[in-house]
């Protein structure tokens, strides 16, 4: 009872920092609901901000909590449905033996509205599925909901996803990864209700934010690409995003297809047409194109108007990042230069990092006027301040556990910087994001992330300094690799 009556003679201020402190640490969170109730009725506020839905059991848990607990409902911000990650159903195959799929949700949904919801993400771990009939109608629970995420998921006919759209009111962010619009077979797809209605109108006109990635010319059901529609550009077309301040162009691998573009050459071209005047930070990351798919997007950037607003640019670093820089024709107020080391690969980020290297540096090819890339990057960006190298990892890779690591790519990346005389020092910073980009906080104490161990296997022990590691074996590359040469 002692420490109980203690906790409540904390000012309710007091409490409230302490909770805001550890905000991203859930057990302590939980910990402190169970002190008083002064405590939990703070606590709840962050450990119910943010809800994720994996299967429909946990509709029914949350349905039955906010029956216990009605203000729950109220202290919502973010929403997530997706499948639970393949790695966590083998490390919890008995808890969700019984799992259902979000698939067969109830529709109508019985949940209670959720007015305070800001952003929702609808996500598919696997294969594009068409699940419209379960999305529609719970989008209806957020009418606030200002902030859409949409990834691996079908829609067979343009109409269901403008549905969709319809249903979301004033989105000032909508993210695109994965999305594929088919056109239906026939016209015996379409019932007879939905032709004799117009189109769902929907309004981009609010959207700041615009992410794109892999919803290109691929399709996983037919080999010939045939019958899928270039719904990117149908949306601009039906209704233009005419205040878009930030856009990201990306062209990612997908482990589950293979590499294709972020959208059609043509949408691309309209985003970048209707957007040159008011963007202020651009993010194309063309990383996995091929040669000629790289000349045409570059000849079309050629072509654009200057970005008078850009202040922020974000690349990936690669073989073909002199050429796009050198085909923006200009950006007056661009002070930061992000460059993305793109280290996706599941088994082998520390070699492909020292293939991107290789690649880049030395600084010269048709972007370069003096071999220098302060010169260069001066000279076309003369307000720049900054030239950021970000290495972008995935979550689950143990480069994220080992501080050592990290230390010792960021060394041998300045002293491939300082040997090839990029001469940036001035302007260099070194950031580690996830590949989302995402900024990775790490822990000033054992250096590591503040997320799980993704793989199977034993989580990296904490280092006991803050050393930098020289062994090639370290880094997974051989010493007999060509590129070691040039470290």
């Amino acid at each position: 009872m002692r420490s109980q009556s203690t906790w409540m003679r904390i000012p309710p201020e007091l409490v409230a920092e302490i909770t805001r402190h550890n905000a991203h640490d859930t057990q302590s969170i939980r910990a402190m609901a169970l002190v008083s109730k002064t405590m939990r009725s703070f606590a709840i506020e962050h450990l119910f901000s943010a809800i994720h839905f994996a299967c429909t059991q946990d509709l029914t848990w949350w349905m039955n909590m906010v029956r216990r607990t009605p203000r729950l409902s109220l202290i919502v911000r973010e929403v997530k449905f997706s499948d639970p990650h393949p790695d966590w159903i083998k490390r919890h195959r008995k808890a969700v033996r019984a799992r259902r799929t979000l698939r067969g949700a109830p529709s109508p949904p019985k949940l209670s509205v959720m007015p305070n919801v800001r952003s929702v993400t609808w996500e598919r771990e696997a294969y594009p599925l068409e699940i419209t009939s379960v999305v529609i109608p719970y989008m209806a629970l957020f009418p606030q909901v200002k902030e859409l995420r949409l990834m691996n998921i079908s829609f067979i006919g343009f109409d269901k996803l403008a549905a969709l759209l319809s249903v979301c009111g004033t989105l000032r962010l909508l993210a695109l990864s994965g999305i594929h619009v088919y056109a239906p077979e026939s016209d015996d797809d379409l019932t007879s209700k939905a032709k004799a209605h117009a189109p769902p109108t929907f309004d981009l006109g609010s959207v700041e934010t615009l992410q794109i990635a892999s919803c290109g010319d691929f399709d996983p059901f037919d080999d010939s690409g045939l019958g899928q529609l270039d719904f990117v550009s149908q949306l601009i077309d039906e209704s233009p995003p005419t205040k878009l301040k930030s856009l990201t162009l990306y062209d990612a691998d997908d482990p589950d297809f293979a590499f294709f573009m972020p959208c059609s050459p043509v949408a691309m071209e309209k985003l970048l047409s209707l957007s040159a005047s008011s963007l202020t930070e651009l993010a194309l990351m063309l990383d996995t194109l091929d040669d000629d798919e790289v000349v045409e997007i570059v000849n079309k950037l050629k072509l654009l108007p200057a970005f008078p607003s850009l202040e922020t640019l974000s690349l990936s670093l690669n073989e073909c990042v002199q050429q796009v820089l050198g085909s923006i024709s200009a950006a007056p107020k661009l002070a930061i230069l992000n460059l993305r080391i793109m280290l996706l690969d599941e088994y082998d980020d520390t070699y492909e990092f020292c293939e991107i290297l290789e690649e880049t540096f030395p600084w010269v090819g048709p972007g370069s006027t003096s071999g220098s890339m302060k010169n260069d990057i001066k000279l076309k960006f003369p307000a720049i301040r900054r030239i950021c190298f970000q290495f972008c990892v995935l979550r689950s890779s143990p480069i994220h556990f080992r501080r050592g690591v990290r230390k010792g790519m960021e060394r041998k990346l300045r002293e491939r910087l300082l040997k090839t005389g990029a001469d940036i020092g001035d302007y260099l910073e070194i950031e580690w994001l996830d590949e989302r980009f995402n900024p990775a906080v790490y822990s000033r104490t054992s250096g590591k992330p503040p997320w799980m161990f993704g793989r199977a296997g034993k989580e990296p022990e904490t280092e006991a300094s803050d050393y930098e590691v020289d062994e090639f074996d370290e880094f997974g590359v051989s010493p007999e690799s060509s590129v070691s040469d040039d470290f």
